[in-house]
């Protein structure tokens, strides 16, 4: 998926956990992403993993879950844009 900086902009300014940024530190943010495509189904992400880096959603669904001590899949949230 080809995103240019201009969206990635705006998205940013549509969160209300970035639009408080100044517009230089926004345009730096929005030039620092990386921008992936990843396939249905796939995890992005396990819980308890060590990362150094965060996601934000552009298009497509997203399912928040995990895996209670009994095995069983607990969902706790899903995006769709």
């Amino acid at each position: 998926m080809n995103v240019s900086t201009e969206y990635l902009i705006e998205l940013l300014k549509a969160s209300s956990d970035f639009n408080q940024l100044s517009e230089g530190a926004m345009i730096g943010l929005a030039e620092a992403l990386e921008v992936i495509t990843v396939a249905g189904g796939a995890e992005v992400i396990r819980e308890g993993a060590e990362s150094d880096s965060m996601f934000i959603l552009v298009s497509g669904r997203l399912r928040v879950s995990r895996t209670d001590k009994n095995g069983q899949r607990l969902l706790y949230n899903e995006v769709l844009l």
